[in-house]
């Protein structure tokens, strides 16, 4: 059996641009790369529907809620046997003045981008730990935003958040280096513009760089 890799597909690209037909996101150039590779996969995100292909493991779940990340390991787990990478892509960018920022907002943001981490992480590694073969990789999906703030981009918390996962995947590092697992941080820039329907016309969807939010 291929080795399972659990990663996030929870991201505002993928659900906005799903429901307007479109391409999914940084999740979804991520699963079929790891199915080609042979490797079994498990997907997560509020909205997935179920795979036809018995290698890929589609977990619907809002990772901003407590237990959320916990049940997809479950999942996987139960699916796969172990987890040998995880993927943590998942992230809501709210563009504003800081001082626009409602406490909404920050409860939106800090839940996906530092809940959504912690809670899956946390049992996937200890997942990690337990596997008789021993190790891992976990891999954080940061922003370049964090390091070069941009002034014709209002940031503060993705930059508050996401500079978290920056800060955590040292911590982590240094505490796992001599148990097999490795953490990284991919800062990156802009990613896939979500896909949004012109406001005066009714005919194919166009892509555009507006602020995302998280999809229903």
């Amino acid at each position: 059996m291929p080795p399972s890799e659990a990663r996030i597909r929870h991201d505002s690209h993928a659900e906005s641009c799903h429901r307007h037909g479109c391409l999914q996101g940084i999740g979804a150039a991520l699963v079929p790369a790891y199915r080609k590779l042979g490797y079994a996969v498990v997907a997560t995100s509020r909205s997935i529907g179920p795979s036809d292909d018995p290698q890929l493991l589609a977990v619907p779940a809002d990772l901003s809620q407590a237990g959320a990340g916990a049940h997809v390991v479950e999942r996987a787990l139960a699916g796969f046997g172990r987890i040998d990478t995880l993927v943590n892509n998942a992230g809501v960018f709210l563009a504003k003045p800081f001082t626009d920022y409602t406490d909404e907002d920050y409860d939106t943001v800090a839940g996906l981008n530092l809940r959504g981490f912690f809670d899956i992480s946390r049992s996937a590694v200890a997942a990690m730990l337990a596997n008789e073969h021993g190790g891992g990789h976990l891999v954080n999906v940061s922003t370049s935003l964090v390091e070069h703030a941009n002034s014709q981009v209002q940031s503060a918390l993705a930059s508050l958040t996401k500079g978290g996962l920056t800060a955590v995947t040292k911590s982590l590092a240094i505490e796992y280096a001599n148990r097999g697992i490795r953490v990284n941080t991919v800062a990156l820039g802009s990613s896939a513009p979500r896909c949004t329907l012109p406001r005066r016309t009714t005919s194919s969807p166009r892509c555009t760089r507006s602020p995302a939010r998280r999809g229903r």
